[in-house]
């Protein structure tokens, strides 16, 4: 099985809680790799020595910064979508993001996710995308 890059990009504000949210997904996945994105100008150096003591790494991404920033959205709120092509560059064939506000309470196999839902919900769009949500029966048979 490929390793898989699972991220949160943060800000000093949003560290602790972006650590919080991949941890509860380390423990049940502890294979994966485990990341940190964002300015390391904005943060402590010390902060950065205690995220790669706790195994997690910090990629520094000032170059990856879209601008400008607009409204009340940090340089970070869209630098998780610029995550995928930064692991690619670093041999992930695959990689996650997740927003800081997460807590995982099981493991994310989603063959083990399907069969403990009631339900789940999304957004009818057009395009292919929106037939996910059009047959969740289909979904449920030929996952895993």
């Amino acid at each position: 099985m490929k390793k898989i890059a699972i991220f949160c990009a943060t800000d000093d504000r949003y560290i602790i809680p972006s650590l919080v949210a991949l941890q509860s997904i380390r423990r049940f996945h502890p294979e994966d790799d485990y990341f940190l994105l964002g300015e390391a100008q904005k943060i402590p150096s010390g902060k950065i020595r205690d995220i790669e003591k706790l195994g997690l790494r910090w990629i520094d991404c000032q170059k990856n910064r879209f601008q400008p920033v607009s409204g009340h959205w940090s340089a970070e709120c869209f630098l998780k979508l610029k995550g995928p092509e930064i692991f690619h560059g670093l041999g992930y064939d695959y990689s996650l993001g997740v927003d800081g506000d997460i807590l995982c309470i099981r493991d994310l196999n989603l063959k083990n996710i399907l069969s403990a839902l009631a339900g789940y919900a999304g957004i009818a769009l057009d395009g292919t995308r929106s037939l996910n949500f059009a047959d969740p029966e289909f979904i449920q048979k030929n996952t895993g």
